[in-house]
């Protein structure tokens, strides 16, 4: 099942996609009405005599009208409260808004709607429908219109939230939790872990990149599968970075034929934007992103900052709680680098650091995320480090906290802070 994990992840992408969920609704909508005149001939000539097509008509115009109309009106709010979440969160944070399941499911009902109460008029009036088959119509119909009174009442709940700091943030920490979780239980994607101890081969064959962009997904079973037998690939770089046109992505130690080099790359997912899947910093970044955004002189908002710490700091602590030791590689001819636990708080922390250096109550509230962090296993060194960083910019700006003594002494001389720091 590991091996399906890849297209399982192409596959939920595909249907995150609200045109395909949109489409799906629509092309439901038209095969119920194709099927009506089948649906008609298991019904009853008397109970199919009492309705006509006089009676379903003018429930189809109403539906075909008013549902052209929401369905306008509910795109140009979901842009606009995009482009609001974006001003005001992080742009990073528009992505991830799109796959929002709720507006994808209000808007492809509202568009099924107008789709199906379209189509069935224009059967009707072609007279390619039979007379007697208004009974079925008008039986789908009105679950039609039961499922958009649904989606009404869901979208008037869900516009009180969407674009909001607050449902950006919510958003952010789901993906990112998701992610770590995932991470938390394999690190390495089923391969064997990459670390200093690892003797690699001299004369090794590289694979390179054939185009730039970010690594999204690393499908390591494919890349398993491609290798001949006896032979070891070292994959150089993890989702979520960068690489360029001819970067070496991993180094097989023996020479690949042209078909085999072809596979390998392949097994990269390489696209224009980072991904949540396969990289838990990415939506850490997201979170400090919108702390930092929070904290600009324009916005001057050390809440929404402070929440975003909290959030990133419980999913930190959670993990930390959550990481085991390395399961056993499914994959051990493929090895993959260990994400260092040091990059996380990295990108969960320095934004604030640099940007809340003036600001007393978010340094002492940084710090405090921090002190939890620094008594846990894995989190422990990198967490001192920011810590006696966030006070040496504290200090420097004149704006230390009041337990700044105690701090101190807990996090160690400031002295030993490089100043670039």
């Amino acid at each position: 099942m590991r091996s399906l994990g890849i297209p399982v992840l192409k596959v939920r992408r595909f249907l995150r996609r609200i045109g395909v969920r949109v489409a799906g609704f629509a092309v439901l909508a038209v095969m119920v009405a194709l099927l009506a005149p089948l649906i008609q001939s298991m019904v009853g000539e008397d109970l199919s005599s009492r309705v006509d097509q006089g009676a379903v008509m003018p429930v189809l115009t109403i539906l075909a009208s008013s549902m052209l109309a929401v369905s306008t009106f509910s795109i140009n709010v979901m842009v606009s409260a995009y482009r609001a979440a974006a001003d005001a969160a992080t742009p990073r944070v528009h992505r991830l808004l799109l796959e929002d399941t709720t507006t994808q499911t209000v808007l492809s009902t509202f568009m099924g709607a107008f789709i199906y109460a379209l189509f069935s008029i224009l059967l009707v009036q072609a007279g390619l429908m039979p007379e007697d088959s208004a009974l079925p119509i008008l039986v789908v119909t009105a679950f039609v219109v039961l499922l958009v009174i649904m989606a009404m009442l869901s979208w008037i709940d869900h516009l009180s939230v969407l674009g909001s700091v607050d449902h950006s943030l919510e958003t952010a920490s789901a993906r990112a939790e998701e992610a770590l979780r995932l991470f938390a239980e394999d690190p390495t994607l089923g391969a064997t872990p990459l670390t200093d101890d690892i003797v690699m081969p001299p004369d090794l064959h590289p694979v390179t990149a054939t185009c730039g962009g970010y690594i999204e997904l690393i499908d390591v079973a494919a890349l398993e599968h491609c290798l001949p037998e006896h032979a070891l690939l070292y994959v150089e770089h993890t989702p979520g970075e960068l690489v360029l046109t001819g970067t070496v992505l991993a180094r097989m130690s023996t020479a690949p034929d042209a078909d085999t080099l072809d596979a390998l790359r392949s097994a990269f997912v390489i696209g224009e934007h980072r991904s949540y899947e396969q990289d838990p910093i990415f939506g850490l970044m997201v979170l400090a992103e919108i702390a930092s955004k929070a904290l600009s002189p324009g916005v001057n908002d050390p809440g929404t900052a402070i929440n975003a710490m909290d959030r990133a700091t419980s999913l930190l602590w959670d993990h930390a709680r959550m990481r085991v030791d390395a399961p056993e590689p499914h994959h051990p001819t493929v090895f993959v680098p260990v994400l260092p636990a040091r990059g996380m708080i990295e990108a969960t922390f320095s934004g604030a650091v640099r940007e809340g250096a003036a600001m007393p109550e978010v340094v002492g509230h940084l710090l405090k995320s921090l002190e939890h962090l620094s008594t846990t296993s894995i989190f422990s060194d990198a967490a001192l480090d920011m810590a006696r960083r966030a006070l040496a910019h504290a200090e420097k700006a004149m704006a230390v906290p009041a337990d700044y003594e105690r701090l101190a002494q807990r996090f160690g001389d400031l002295r030993e802070v490089p100043s670039s720091g």
